[in-house]
C-alpha cells in the first residue's frame, strides 16, 4: 500500500513507485469483504458468495448478490455492494444493446471486455473514483464455459478458478486441490459451498448464494441460495 501526500487524492496520479493509490484502496475494500468463489469446470461454471447479514432486523433473501445478466450469463461481485449493482446493471445493458443490434446474444468474451472497459474509465478522470468491487462473470456460449474476473483497475482475466474477499488465500488453496478438467458442474456446486462454509469465521450459520450454468441447465444461468 502506498501512502504519500498528494498521490492518493486522484485516480489519475501515479506514485513514485508507479502505482495508483486509489486503485489499491479499492482493491483493499474488496479484500476486506465477504468471500466470493468462482469455478470453471468440465461442463459449466459455478459462482458463489458468502452471505453476511448487516442487521438482525434485515428481512432475509431480499437482496441478491448473484445476478442473472442474460440467459447465458451471470455474475457475482465482491466488495462494495452498491458498486456491484452498478456493474451488474451495466452488464445487463451491454447484453441488451448487443442483442438489439446484432440479433444474437453477446459472447462472454465481449461482455467481459466491455464491462472491463467501463470499469477502467473510472480510473481515468480525477472527478471519478475506481469501483470498490471485483466482478466474476460466468458465461456459456459457442466458446464453451468461461469464467472472467474484472478487477477495480479494469483488468479482465479469464480463469479456471478464482477467489476474492477476506478468505481469498484459503479459498484459492482449496480450489487448486480440485481437478477442474474432470469436475462436473453439479459436483462443483457442492465443492464451492463446502469451501465457503469451512472458511466461515462467524458464529452464526453460514448462508451461501450460488449461481451456475452448465449442460444440465441447458446452458442457462440459474440462481440458488442455501
Amino acid at each position: 500500500m502506498v501512502f504519500g501526500v498528494g498521490y492518493d487524492l486522484s485516480a489519475t496520479s501515479y506514485s513514485p513507485t508507479g502505482s495508483i493509490a486509489q486503485i489499491e484502496y479499492a482493491q483493499k475494500a474488496v479484500a476486506n469483504a465477504q468471500t466470493v468463489v468462482g469455478i470453471c469446470c468440465k461442463d459449466g461454471v459455478v459462482i458463489g458468495i458468502e452471505i453476511r447479514s448487516s442487521s438482525k432486523m434485515e428481512v432475509n433473501r431480499q437482496n441478491r448478490n448473484v445476478l442473472i445478466v442474460d440467459r447465458h450469463a451471470g455474475m457475482v461481485t465482491g466488495g462494495m455492494g452498491p458498486d456491484g449493482r452498478v456493474l451488474a446493471s451495466k452488464a445487463m445493458e451491454e447484453g441488451a444493446l448487443y442483442k438489439s443490434f446484432y440479433g444474437s446474444k453477446i459472447p462472454g468474451r465481449i461482455l467481459a471486455e466491455r464491462l472491463a472497459t467501463y470499469v477502467h474509465i473510472f480510473t481515468l478522470y480525477w472527478s471519478l473514483r475506481p469501483f470498490g468491487s471485483t466482478a466474476l462473470v460466468a458465461t456459456y456460449d459457442t466458446d464453451g464455459p468461461a469464467l472472467y474476473q474484472i478487477a477495480p483497475s479494469g483488468a479482465c482475466t479469464r480463469l479456471y478458478g478464482s477467489a476474492i474477499g477476506m478468505n481469498q488465500q484459503g479459498a484459492q488453496h482449496e480450489i487448486e486441490k480440485l481437478v477442474l478438467t474432470e469436475l462436473r458442474a453439479k459436483e462443483a456446486v457442492k465443492a464451492l459451498e463446502k469451501i465457503i462454509r469451512q472458511l466461515h469465521t462467524e458464529t452464526e450459520n453460514c448462508e451461501v448464494e450460488i449461481g451456475w450454468i452448465s449442460d444440465d441447465t441447458n446452458r442457462e444461468f440459474k440462481h440458488i441460495r442455501n
